[in-house]
């Protein structure tokens, strides 16, 4: 049986990567549901590409090794999102204890949603940003009481969250080009998020 959810997890770190996995099987209700994807090549957004490629579930969730699972049944909160609207047109993010409500950090939503985005132009950053643009508003889920924390350096330069805390930009050359091409994609973002509000407005009649 294919598994209901693919984790798309491109990772160079062993040991973060099985801390994160550790604590995800560890605090899971149905964790022979769900697969995860590793890709150990350099590249954040090439590997989260390949890692697509290779995904068997029909919900994808875009994680990291620097995140920590705290939550107990954590799977089932996002069972229950999987299973809200019939058009399963949703995306839903997890508090990251960094972003939190502001920004889905490390989205999840249905793969053949996210197909329809790629291939990405970035190098680094922007796709979290992406996912959250073609999206109806009413559509976007922040499961408050998931926590995936988020261990970045607490120290430094880079973008002040909402919550005052830091969130580094590695390096600022790459993300004003990925900005670049953020702006440059926001018509096919539009063409993305107009088909999806009417596979919802179809159901909805």
């Amino acid at each position: 049986m294919d598994p209901w959810l693919s984790i798309l997890l491109p990772s160079i770190n062993k040991l973060d990567r099985a801390f994160f996995i550790e604590s995800l099987s560890g605090n899971a209700t149905r964790f022979d549901g769900v697969e995860i994807i590793i890709d150990e090549e350099p590249g954040i957004i090439s590997g989260i590409e390949r890692c697509l490629e290779k995904a068997n579930g029909e919900w994808i969730w875009i994680a990291n090794d620097n995140l920590t699972c705290e939550t107990a049944g954590w799977d089932d909160e996002f069972l229950k999102v999987a299973e809200l609207f019939k058009d399963k047109v949703v995306m839903a993010f997890p508090n990251d204890c960094l972003f939190e409500e502001t920004f889905a950090c490390f989205p999840f939503l249905r793969k053949d949603i996210l197909k329809m985005l790629v291939p990405f132009p970035y190098q680094r950053y922007k796709i979290d940003d992406e996912v959250m643009d073609i999206f109806p508003e009413d559509r976007k889920i922040y499961l408050s009481n998931v926590i995936m924390r988020h261990k970045v350096p607490i120290s430094g330069t880079g973008y002040v969250t909402k919550s005052g805390k830091i969130y580094p930009i590695e390096n600022v050359d790459i993300g004003r080009i990925d900005q670049m091409w953020f702006m440059n994609r926001k018509r096919h973002r539009k063409i993305i998020r107009e088909t999806l509000c009417q596979n919802v407005q179809l159901l909805e009649v």
